[in-house]
């Protein structure tokens, strides 16, 4: 169920902030706007920073933690759990904001400046994904 509500978040997300520019007869003169859609998507940056750590939080809270930890797995291979479920649930729909900041990136756009913005923007997300879950997993 988690996957579906990023996938209904991101969603909304792009219904919201492109379908009415969509619509509206000003596209052209403000092309730039068509974004709002996609900078809404990376609000989700947050929601991987909180799934990755309430699982180890609510583990911790009810003792499974402490069963977990008294497996003869090791630590790397509990974390690398983690991101497994990380990645399952938050993967895909980053791929999705990547290829739509891509899009918007391949189109014709007059200023240069837009698509070094949008470019640097794109390599953040990925990079703050990353880090985010990286630091919510609990690093040694």
């Amino acid at each position: 169920m988690k996957v579906v509500l990023v996938w209904t978040f991101l969603g909304g997300a792009a219904a919201v902030g492109v379908g009415p520019l969509e619509i509206s007869d000003r596209l052209e003169r403000c092309g730039g706007l068509r974004l709002d859609g996609t900078n809404r998507a990376h609000g989700f940056k947050c929601w991987l920073t909180m799934e990755a750590c309430r699982r180890f939080s609510a583990d911790r809270k009810t003792g499974a933690l402490e069963l977990l930890l008294s497996t003869p797995l090791k630590v790397e291979e509990i974390l690398r759990g983690q991101w497994r479920a990380l990645s399952k649930q938050f993967a895909a729909p980053a791929a999705v904001v990547l290829v739509a900041d891509f899009i918007f990136l391949s189109s014709d756009r007059s200023d240069t400046n837009w698509g070094t913005g949008l470019g640097g923007l794109m390599i953040v997300f990925a990079a703050d994904l990353i880090t985010l879950s990286w630091w919510g997993c609990g690093p040694a």
